[in-house]
């Protein structure tokens, strides 16, 4: 969940390329991903983010985007109901 209310309240994320991180910031198109336990690349997407104003105001946008359209409670509550509609 912090992935998703990072994104949400305009944050932009950086995450290890693991696990579910990597589908929540759409394969990296929604935040920067890194290689587990890298601590150079870790280093390296800090000073990207933080040296880049374009680069942080666009993974904001289109974290808060991506938030909305996939994990809002609308669109999760119409994804249970297909869900039962389907049983």
């Amino acid at each position: 969940m912090v992935t998703i209310e990072a994104m949400a309240t305009g944050l932009p994320v950086i995450g290890t390329d693991a696990g579910g991180t990597t589908e929540l910031l759409d394969f990296g198109k929604a935040g920067i991903l890194m290689p587990p336990q890298d601590e150079k690349a870790m280093a390296e997407a800090l000073k990207k983010v933080y040296q880049d104003k374009t680069l942080r105001e666009e993974l904001t946008q289109i974290g808060q985007k991506r938030v909305k359209e996939t994990f809002s409670h609308t669109t999760q509550c119409r994804l249970v109901e297909a869900l039962l509609a389907r049983l």
